[in-house]
């Protein structure tokens, strides 16, 4: 492949697969490469770029969501 070639076609970023474990609608940015994704609920699930996917994997609420549950919980998990 040629280097023309090879700019013409940008290499595709890997992405994860993350489900919003929060009952809300969220509109987010990526911390890192400032992609627009929209979770719609609880249990929706969204292509994230995987340089956001490690920083939003990060993020929890201030609140439990449970009565049963302790301190604060996390907004995202992995789907494989």
């Amino acid at each position: 492949m040629t280097e023309e070639e090879n700019a013409e076609s940008p290499q595709e970023q890997p992405t994860v697969r993350l489900r919003l474990l929060k009952q809300l609608i969220l509109n987010y940015t990526g911390p890192v490469t400032g992609n627009k994704y929209v979770f719609s609920g609880i249990g929706s699930i969204v292509e994230v770029d995987a340089d956001d996917a490690t920083i939003m994997l990060e993020k929890k609420g201030n609140k439990a969501c449970c009565p049963n549950s302790v301190g604060p919980q996390p907004y995202f998990e992995i789907v494989r």
